[in-house]
Parts: C-alpha cells; structure tokens; sequence
C-alpha cells in the first residue's frame, strides 16, 4: 500500500492531464460509435477513428504511467489523426450543412465529438511538452544540487 502511496505522490501534472485526455478520448469514441453513422448523407462510422482513439488512450495512460516522453506525443499524433480522419469521414455532412442543401445546423452529436477529439488533442500536446519541461527541470535542479 505504501508503494501505491509513493507512485500517486510521485506524479505530475502532466501525468493527470495525459490520463485525463485518455478518458476524453475514450469518450469521443464511444460517442462517435454511437452517433457517427448518418445513413441520410451514406456516412458510416469509420473503424479507423475509433481504433486510433483506443491506441491513443492506451498510449495516453502509459505515457502518464510511465513518465516517457515519446509516448506522450506519439498519443498527441494518433488523438490529433483520429480527429482529422473524424472531419475526412464527416465531409458529405460538413458540405451539405455549410451549403444548405439538407439543413443549415450540425447536430450536438458532431459538435460534441468534434470538439472532444480537438480538445483530447490538445491535452495530449501540452503534457506531452510539460513532461519534457519537468524533467528538464529536475534535471537542472539535481544538477545544480550535486555541483553544490
């Protein structure tokens, strides 16, 4: 217990903010699974956006688990694909709302996906960068304390 105390008090900011865009992006993605098909424009749910917010959140919460940098980032990659392959899947929807021709408002589901894969993204980038900035600090810091 006392080892599960020390590994809690050990993380970061960073680490809860990276294990938070993981839960947002699980989110999106079981959202956009539910609401993502719009057989009115032949628009089916893509696997690829919903496997690559999956791998994201896997790599998410082992990059907050394991403090590596390069893991935080590739998640921002993969939070930031599955956000631009969510906007490529949507297109036939995005033009004809942006036209008029079959309505002129996109629904709460599409915003709230779109905006929740947007936001998973950004989370996943400033950890990825203050995870870096942390550990450059301490190394710094340690620095400074040994030539002491």
């Amino acid at each position: 217990m006392d080892k599960f105390k020390n590994y809690m008090a050990s993380r970061t900011a960073a680490d809860w903010v990276m294990a938070l865009a993981a839960v947002v992006l699980v989110v999106a993605a079981v959202l956009y699974s539910q609401t993502g098909a719009q057989p009115a424009f032949r628009i089916t749910v893509s696997g690829g956006v919903v496997a690559a917010c999956a791998i994201a959140a896997l790599l998410a919460l082992a990059s907050a688990a394991l403090q590596w940098d390069i893991l935080g980032y590739v998640a921002y990659l993969l939070a930031l694909y599955s956000l631009l392959q969510f906007i490529v899947t949507q297109l036939s929807y995005i033009a004809n709302v942006l036209v008029a021709i079959d309505g002129n408002t996109f629904t709460p589901a599409f915003i709230a996906t779109a905006v929740l894969l947007a936001v998973a993204a950004v989370m996943a980038l400033v950890s990825a960068i203050l995870t870096g900035v942390l550990r450059k600090s301490r190394a710094k810091k340690l620095a400074k304390e040994a030539a002491a």
